[in-house]
């Protein structure tokens, strides 16, 4: 199993969950819109409220990007960089920690392998998180607003997203260099791109987490109000 099975297995059952609770409240919430969840919020009260379908179009989007850029050979995607190398994975589903591991992958990867993997890491590597990102940032969006929670701490939340995606850039920017400078070793870069990896999928399953925390807790204290 490599790093990106921890994060993405969970949040395949999140997003169900998320899923099946758009579908079934969304025809209420179109109606009560104008109601308790818009007027004893603060944090929109002044904004246009994210609906469920912004949500569902974003998540759209994300998933028909990871199908093109992570199960078709087209050019620059995942498996054209495998199809280049000899099937080795890249250096973000199975991170290394130490430079002469990440050297040794380099080398695996072949002069070819290198070349595409180069271009891969700033064209799909940048367009496929920043669709990540659009569903990151209005799923915490849709989910702060159906709770009331602290302004200072809704910040924070929505933060994390963007937090997420500077790794996932500075990760990038890593590999770019490791790349560039082969076979000149970078024993900095080389000895840290691996918890770099780590970082970026904690952080990743971290803004998933904290959406699917304060929509139960949004759901919750509608049902408390109820009662």
């Amino acid at each position: 199993m490599t790093s990106e099975h921890f994060v993405f297995v969970p949040m395949v059952f999140l997003i169900g969950y998320f899923l099946g609770g758009f579908m079934s409240t969304l025809s209420a919430h179109t109606s009560a819109k104008n109601t308790t969840s818009e007027s004893d919020n603060p944090v929109i009260r002044n904004a246009k409220p994210t609906s469920g379908k912004q949500v569902l179009a974003s998540l759209t989007l994300f998933l028909a990007m990871f199908v093109i850029t992570h199960v078709f050979a087209l050019p620059y995607s995942v498996q054209a960089v495998k199809e280049s190398n000899g099937g080795v994975a890249i250096l973000d589903q199975s991170p290394s920690f130490t430079n002469e591991e990440v050297y040794s992958r380099l080398t695996e990867f072949g002069e070819s392998g290198r070349a595409v993997y180069k271009r891969f890491v700033y064209t799909t590597d940048v367009i496929f998180p920043l669709t990540l990102l659009l569903f990151l940032v209005l799923l915490v969006r849709y989910s702060r607003e159906k709770a009331s929670f602290n302004h200072k701490f809704d910040k924070i939340l929505l933060l994390l997203p963007f937090v997420w995606f500077g790794i996932d850039m500075l990760e990038n920017t890593m590999t770019f260099s490791l790349i560039s400078q082969y076979p000149r070793p970078s024993v900095v870069v080389g000895d840290v791109i691996g918890y770099v990896t780590v970082a970026k999928f904690s952080l990743l399953l971290s803004s998933i987490l904290a959406s699917l925390f304060i929509y139960l807790y949004g759901k919750s204290n509608l049902v408390f109000r109820a009662n």
